[in-house]
């Protein structure tokens, strides 16, 4: 895999990726998406598409880029297909995966019972 043959995706994996760890790595790429403009979004995901394509991949500078590292070439492949699958249901329209975090307290919070005061 040569990231110079992909600008776009080399900065997102050394930026957005290389930051976040394997809990919080959907929600760094979602709020990437977020706030991204559609035209990058789809420059990325264009590059992404290429790379799994590819029959070799450097495990190595993909470790050195994004800070993920694999074995194995087909390990890696895998990743990529996941990553490309959260930028596919962005530009779909689905949006992103369900979010499973607790709901935001009523306002105001904390909740008192009628009747009853602090």
């Amino acid at each position: 895999m040569d990231l110079k043959h992909a600008p776009e995706l080399a900065k997102f994996l050394s930026t957005v990726i290389f930051d976040s760890d394997l809990e919080t790595e959907a929600e760094a790429i979602q709020n990437f998406l977020t706030n991204a403009s559609p035209d990058l979004v789809q420059k990325i995901a264009a590059q992404l598409q290429g790379v799994i394509e590819l029959t070799e991949l450097s495990v190595e500078e993909l470790g050195s880029t994004a800070n993920r590292w694999f074995g194995e070439e087909h390990e890696a492949q895998a990743w990529f297909s996941a990553v490309a699958a959260q930028f596919e249901r962005a530009g779909s329209g689905s949006g992103p995966a369900p979010d499973m975090r607790w709901p935001s307290p009523p306002d105001p919070w904390p909740w008192q019972p009628p009747g009853l005061s602090f």
